[in-house]
């Protein structure tokens, strides 16, 4: 049996952490808030059990918004910008959130349509990594946030996942089966070079079993309630045969906050 093309099993899921980044940093209240010192590292010292239910549209209001966030681990040091737009559809109200080098942010790496449902849920529409030159779809749209997520209740879905080139994208390149898990798992005190903060921490996992590789996704959030995401840390493999053919992970914690 011959092995899958490398273009095809090396470029899968890098979309589901910056997303979870993305929507999550949508709710920070205010013009503008003052910049995190990240420090070196990114400190737990308080874990208790979560004493809220966490509802997707009341934790992360859509904003016009533009995020600056430090990667302190995985991708090597420096700055990531993330700019989130609002797009009327053909009567369709999709937010595009793009992602880009903080010295270079008119270069975006990543490009995703989200939306914000009627029940309350915050979903991806889709993603166009493109670093790695794919466009990633989903049916049903993959869930970021359910209408409500309570502590240790975890929110499974299953849905099918397609990877289409950009060049043309009605084109399929790849699908499988997915399954999606968001847990609300901890209420935690984090510490940074230049203070803490409290925050809620999302566990997301996704699993998806493509033709040509099966991936496993597995993203920390901590979201601060009318603050937004303050920090991230995920990691991604990608097997072929049973062989690890692509791996990446990394930590980002907010600098600064931007609201129109």
């Amino acid at each position: 049996m011959s092995t899958p093309a490398p273009d095809r099993i090396h470029r899968p899921l890098g979309f589901i952490a910056a997303t979870l980044a993305i929507v999550g940093a949508v709710s920070a209240a205010g013009c503008r808030s003052a910049p995190i010192d990240v420090g070196e590292d990114l400190g737990f010292m308080q874990e208790a059990a979560p004493g809220k239910v966490l509802s997707g549209h009341d934790a992360m209001p859509a904003k016009a918004s533009r995020f600056t966030y430090a990667i302190t681990e995985g991708r090597g040091a420096g700055s990531d910008v993330i700019i989130i737009q609002e797009r009327d559809e053909n009567d369709e109200i999709v937010w595009i959130v793009s992602r880009a080098p903080a010295n270079d942010p008119d270069k975006p790496t990543r490009r995703d349509r989200i939306r914000y449902e009627d029940d309350g849920s915050i979903v991806l529409l889709e993603t166009h990594n493109i670093d790695r030159d794919v466009i990633s779809r989903f049916d049903p749209p993959l869930i970021i946030l359910p209408s409500e997520l309570k502590p240790d209740d975890p929110h499974e879905q299953k849905l099918t996942m397609t990877l289409h080139p950009p060049s043309t994208p009605d084109r399929e390149r790849d699908r499988g089966d997915a399954r999606n898990t968001i847990t609300l798992v901890a209420s935690q005190r984090l510490e940074t070079g230049d203070g803490g903060f409290d925050a809620l921490r999302i566990e997301a996992v996704l699993e998806a079993d493509l033709r040509a590789a099966k991936v496993l996704n597995k993203t920390d959030t901590w979201i601060v309630p009318e603050t937004g995401m303050v920090a991230e840390r995920y990691n991604e493999e990608a097997r072929a045969f049973g062989i690890v053919v692509s791996s990446r992970t990394h930590l980002m914690v907010v600098k600064e906050i931007e609201n129109e």
